[in-house]
C-alpha cells in the first residue's frame, strides 16, 4: 500500500476525550525526528470524529501537516480513522 510503504507509523486507537491534544503534540515532536510519520487516531466512538477533526485541522493549520479522513494519501501526516467500514 503506497500511503503507509516504508513509513514510521503511530496508531493511538480506543482514544477518549481530551487524548487528540496529547497525540497531536506527540505527532508533532516525533515528526521531527521522523518526517514521513503517520499517526492515525481511532476514536473509541466513530461520532466523535467530527470533534477530532476540527482540532487535527486547527493543528494542521498551526504546523502545516496534511490531514485525511475517509482515505488517507502518501502525503497524509494525520488520519482520523472515524468511518465504519
Amino acid at each position: 500500500m503506497a500511503v503507509t510503504r516504508g513509513r514510521p507509523i503511530v496508531v493511538a486507537a480506543s482514544t477518549h476525550p481530551g487524548e487528540r491534544n496529547i497525540l497531536l503534540e506527540a505527532h508533532k515532536t516525533l515528526a521531527g525526528f521522523f518526517p514521513s510519520l503517520l499517526s492515525v487516531i481511532v476514536p473509541r466512538h466513530p461520532d466523535r470524529g467530527e470533534a477530532i477533526a476540527r482540532g487535527v485541522n486547527r493543528f494542521r493549520a498551526a504546523c502545516g501537516a496534511a490531514f485525511a479522513r475517509g482515505v488517507a494519501a502518501a502525503t497524509t501526516d494525520i488520519y482520523v480513522a472515524d468511518h465504519h467500514g
